[in-house]
């Protein structure tokens, strides 16, 4: 009857181990972000640029983001890191054009992509 402990013990430990931290979680690669190859369907995939918000001739919004030298002209603003991270005396970003309240906030490493863009001169 001995046993039973020392399996029940050996089954604990292995079970503490196989729980550790978990390494193989998948990073955000931030390198050679460019407007054409990642920002650009971040943009897209957050509605950033449709009518309503940032599109081009929209009444809303700061500035549009409806192509390159659009979004290049609104980096140049200083302001969307802010807005994204949603820190304070910033409008928080995205917002939902229908009701104008804010969306659900970009995930961490889109973010962090666009930041990269930035810090990199928003390469095309």
């Amino acid at each position: 009857m001995k046993i039973i402990p020392v399996l029940f013990t050996l089954s604990m430990a292995l079970f503490l181990f196989a729980c550790g931290d978990d390494d193989s979680a998948p990073s955000c690669n931030t390198d050679n972000i460019t407007y054409t190859n990642t920002i650009e369907k971040i943009i897209a995939d957050a509605g950033c640029a449709q009518m309503g918000c940032h599109a081009s001739g929209s009444m809303l919004g700061s500035g549009s983001l409806a192509n390159y030298d659009d979004a290049k002209e609104f980096v140049n603003k200083g302001r969307i890191l802010g807005a994204l991270r949603r820190e304070d005396n910033f409008a928080e970003m995205p917002r939902d054009p229908a009701t104008g309240n804010a969306a659900a906030k970009l995930a961490d490493c889109d973010i962090d992509k666009i930041e990269a863009w930035i810090t990199a001169g928003a390469p095309e």
